[in-house]
């Protein structure tokens, strides 16, 4: 199953790689020394992020927002509407992009990585089509209605379809704490005919991929559907009590697909119930959250309470929804992927990380600025990518560990974060200081697990060695001194015989 994923806004790359014919753009003239490169980082799923055509209507309504132009102007200045597309989630067909290729063209990039054992994962809307999306219009049913007065209490929310149809009024999809995605039109998963149109489309989608992102996968839960537009639910069930959307779609693209992947992205704690119900992955924003804030005690906790299904969550510092790591990370950025590095469960990884792009794109637009490469940054990945791929850091026991003040009145230790990952004879310590301070801990490594007088702790991100003297270490625990963001993979065994410890 897949555990090392690279998103790629397709769009985006695919205008700015060498070998595309710019007059005849085509995804699937991907060389084979670029699938090779990714094989070799260690990466086994690639998420083409946006490949399916849009409705029309999304960019006319990007172009008609002052906010969001004003927003591509910062990014792109002086580049004008010539780069605006409009939202990858503001789906009209889940057939490629003209953009992008052809009709043979998914099927020829998923051979390409299915030889070289990368998987292909597309995307999958749930909540919501575009808002010209044929069904608007030939079947108005499978969707969220409203009325004149709620059309004018809440035009952000609700619009009327154009044309003949213009006494038809529907719902923008949205979810329950914000307004509407106004390029979007609120499908009604409480309706039997709206369910199986969905699955079809699942259906569909499992022949030509490996697996799914779907967006905002909380959103079709009965619970959050109901507190976001009431229950709607008597026409197909009038005992109030539909079956959940995801116990009946997973199900049935598994039982011709065994093997194909759903990863969710879902929030506001309701990670655990969507892997119940057949999701093989979902998304951990809390733990990045905690992250972000450097709340070492948080996040420490987070991964205590969630050790028996961390194997099912994706972790990452960025993506398209998140601000770029090297900027929301600063100088933290190498600790933050260190941490993530050895953790049970998929890493996701965004495309311009590794090389330490800041800017944030918008995903209305085909085209990024150009930014120099943090070449420091890139080569600390390709370290990071040779350790993950030892057995040792994804497979095997995974021990949190306990961090101690270095001293009385020091609270500095609440920033370090630690872990060990064994797997056989083989041990690795991954330790990091999360945050912009200095910061001294002791950490209760598990030395009773060697029976050695001296350890020998070698960083395989820097070729620092350490020895240390087993009784101090089965004392207080090992000291550690870290600078702001600085973090350490020790391969941690017995010292050579008459190896004394440092002093």
């Amino acid at each position: 199953m897949a555990r090392f994923l690279l998103e790629i806004n397709s769009h985006v790359w695919l205008g700015e790689q060498p070998w595309a014919n710019p007059a005849k753009p085509d995804l699937a003239d991907l060389p084979d020394e670029q699938v090779g490169r990714w094989t070799d980082m260690g990466i086994d799923a690639v998420w083409f992020l946006g490949v399916w055509r849009k409705g029309e209507a999304t960019r006319r309504i990007c172009l008609e927002s002052t906010e969001l132009r004003n927003r591509f102007e910062r990014v792109l200045p002086g580049a004008g509407s010539d780069h605006v597309i409009g939202s990858p989630f503001s789906i009209a067909d889940y057939s490629l992009s003209p953009a992008l290729g052809n009709e043979t063209t998914l099927a020829r990039v998923r051979r390409k990585l299915n030889d070289r054992g990368i998987s292909l994962i597309l995307d999958f809307v749930p909540n919501h089509v575009a808002v010209d999306h044929p069904w608007v219009f030939q079947h108005p049913d499978r969707f969220v209605h409203g009325s004149p007065s709620e059309v004018e209490r809440a035009p952000g929310n609700y619009f009327r379809v154009p044309g003949e149809h213009d006494d038809r009024i529907l719902a923008h999809g949205r979810d329950p704490y914000f307004g509407g995605w106004t390029d979007t039109a609120q499908v009604n998963v409480f309706r039997k005919e709206t369910r199986q149109a969905l699955i079809e489309i699942l259906l569909q989608v499992s022949e030509v991929c490996d697996g799914v992102r779907c967006d905002m996968a909380m959103l079709v839960l009965n619970d959050v559907f109901r507190r976001t537009w009431g229950d709607i639910s008597f026409f197909d069930y009038p005992d109030g009590n539909p079956p959940e959307f995801w116990s009946e779609a997973i199900p049935a693209v598994k039982q011709r697909h065994p093997d194909f992947l759903f990863m969710a992205e879902v929030y506001w704690d309701l990670e655990h119930r969507l892997q119940e119900m057949g999701f093989d992955f979902t998304y951990d924003k809390v733990l990045y959250d905690h992250l972000r804030r450097a709340d070492g005690p948080a996040f420490r906790k987070r991964l205590a309470e969630t050790l028996n299904y961390q194997d099912r969550f994706v972790h990452f510092i960025e993506n398209h929804d998140e601000s770029r790591a090297s900027d929301a990370f600063g100088r933290r950025h190498a600790a933050a992927a260190t941490v993530l590095a050895g953790l049970p469960g998929m890493l996701l990884c965004h495309d311009g990380q590794f090389e330490g792009r800041r800017v944030f794109l918008p995903i209305q637009l085909d085209k990024r600025p150009n930014e120099s490469v943090d070449r420091s940054l890139r080569t600390f990945y390709d370290k990071i990518f040779a350790v993950m791929r030892e057995p040792v850091m994804h497979m095997g026991g995974f021990d949190l560990l306990e961090i101690l003040p270095a001293w009385t009145d020091n609270p500095t230790h609440r920033f370090v974060v630690a872990y060990c990952r064994t797997f056989g004879d083989e041990r690795r310590l991954i330790v990091a200081n999360v945050s912009d301070t200095q910061s001294q801990a002791f950490c209760r490594i598990l030395a009773q697990q060697i029976e050695a007088p001296v350890f020998e702790f070698r960083d395989l991100l820097s070729d620092v060695v350490y020895r240390r003297d087993r009784a101090a270490l089965l004392e207080k625990g090992m000291y550690f001194d870290l600078a702001p963001g600085a973090s350490h993979i020790f391969d941690v065994r017995p010292a050579p015989p008459d190896a004394k410890a440092d002093a």
